[in-house]
């Protein structure tokens, strides 16, 4: 290890990929769900599946940065 603040590299593990993606899904599920209410209703429908799908997918990575 070098540095102070370094964080310890696990050999295989490709966790980069997810330490990107997380936020810009987690930032994805409040656009689209401020965007699903730009017709005047909120609930059930594309835009709610499409922004919780990415919602599910950001903690799945967190989980596996974790």
């Amino acid at each position: 290890m070098s540095g102070a603040g370094a964080v310890p590299r696990i050999e295989g593990m490709r966790t980069s990929i997810a330490f990107l993606l997380a936020p810009l899904l987690v930032t994805a599920y409040g656009l689209i769900r401020a965007l699903d209410g730009v017709d005047g209703e909120r609930g059930p429908g594309p835009a709610w599946t499409a922004g919780h799908a990415a919602f599910l997918l950001s903690l799945l990575l967190l989980g596996w940065v974790l």
